[in-house]
């Protein structure tokens, strides 16, 4: 019986191992050098793999999981094979064979198994994000929306959970967050091949925001927007919920006049599409509005945007510290080349490795999360004393 991965999979292999055309477009390929790295490269051992002439060692695991999963490559490619999934079955391949993941990933998984969250921090610890915001009481329990916090705005970067959660509230939206309850959504495991935690997340989640009566979910992070929106209904089927990412809803606040900007900024920005918000999604016009909406901004582009935006390398971090640094480096230096003072996005591990990679070149950028920057044009005029973007 033919390998049903290879019988799914093997025309699109055979098309992108004699192409290549998205080879200078891959991150990856760019700073490591190694056709291994490639989409092409991972295409070849991969069809090495499945037709039995390429046994997997440490080496290949490696190379499987070296990948962003920025899509580039789909975009570039002239034949529409889809690259990002046959990886992604691919490591599905290897955890089935308990091969996979690659180690550091299968330590976050462990952590999600354990504390619920890959990052490996306390589940009592969830909610401190709400007392270092200043964030003390929550009156609207009972809401329809709910606002999805996420791992990294929970326990690495609060202030994007803090200016989002004030947002909402300055708009005088009702909406519940799932605070101590609230767990990994599954991007991860599902992102790299466990299949069977993943859907044991899913599960989970999908009861929690059926008992609470759930009607719309709004999230900070672009991983938990296209987990909810894509993943959730390949197990469960059609969901009884609608699924916005922040930039999304604040973007319908602002048409419905709900969201106003009382601050002059008086500043120059430019700004980052994430991966999964902007190729992912196609989700480019809304940030973009938005920031040149607030009074005294003044927008200008890097020159790669949209869906020819470089990646940030946040995704590679867990396991290659080091090749994520060489991509967000490159990144920051589009950034600057603008004139810009301020580097906005709208994801939260993009506001993260940016920020790490511009103490990194030591440079004097200033990354925002959209949240906090929003917020911050919704109130009044500071003294210059006070204000932090003057």
């Amino acid at each position: 019986m033919a390998d049903a991965f290879l019988k799914k999979h093997e025309n699109s292999l055979l098309k992108c191992i004699y192409c290549g055309q998205c080879r200078y477009v891959c991150p990856m390929l760019t700073k490591d050098g190694w056709e291994s790295t490639a989409p092409r490269g991972k295409m070849q051992l991969i069809y090495g793999w499945k037709k039995g002439e390429i046994p997997v060692d440490d080496w290949f695991i490696e190379r499987i999981y070296q990948c962003s999963t920025c899509d580039r490559c789909t975009k570039e490619c002239p034949s529409g094979v889809p690259v990002l999934e046959i990886i992604k079955d691919s490591r599905r391949e290897l955890v089935k064979e308990k091969i996979g993941p690659y180690q550091p990933f299968k330590n976050a998984d462990e952590n999600i198994v354990s504390v619920k969250n890959p990052i490996g921090k306390p589940i009592k610890e969830r909610s401190f994000w709400r007392d270092l915001e200043g964030i003390n009481k929550l009156d609207r329990q009972s809401a329809e929306n709910l606002y999805f916090v996420g791992c990294m705005p929970s326990y690495w970067c609060t202030e994007i959970a803090g200016a989002t959660f004030r947002v909402l509230e300055e708009t005088g939206e009702k909406f519940t967050i799932l605070d101590g309850d609230e767990w990994c959504c599954g991007m991860l495991p599902f992102w790299d091949g466990n299949e069977i935690l993943a859907r044991r997340m899913v599960q989970r989640n999908i009861k929690q925001f059926y008992r609470r009566g759930v009607k719309k979910i709004i999230t900070t992070c672009p991983g938990c927007y296209i987990t909810f929106k894509h993943d959730y209904p390949k197990i469960f089927g059609k969901l009884d919920f609608q699924v916005l990412s922040a930039t999304e809803y604040f973007s319908q606040l602002f048409q419905a006049g709900k969201l106003n900007f009382t601050r002059e900024m008086r500043t120059t920005v430019t700004y980052h599409d994430s991966c999964h918000l902007g190729r992912g999604e196609g989700i480019y016009d809304q940030p973009r509005e938005l920031i040149k909406a607030i009074p005294g901004v003044k927008l200008v582009e890097m020159k790669k945007t949209r869906e020819n935006a470089n990646c940030c390398g946040g995704p590679l971090t867990t396991a290659f510290p080091e090749l994520a640094i060489q991509v967000g480096l490159e990144r920051i230096e589009e950034a600057l080349e603008t004139g810009a003072e301020k580097l906005i996005t709208s994801c939260p591990q993009c506001y993260i490795h940016l920020r790490k990679c511009s103490l990194e070149a030591g440079v004097k950028i200033e990354i925002f999360d959209l949240s906090s920057f929003i917020y911050e044009a919704m109130q009044k005029k500071k003294e210059a004393k006070e204000a932090s973007f003057n």
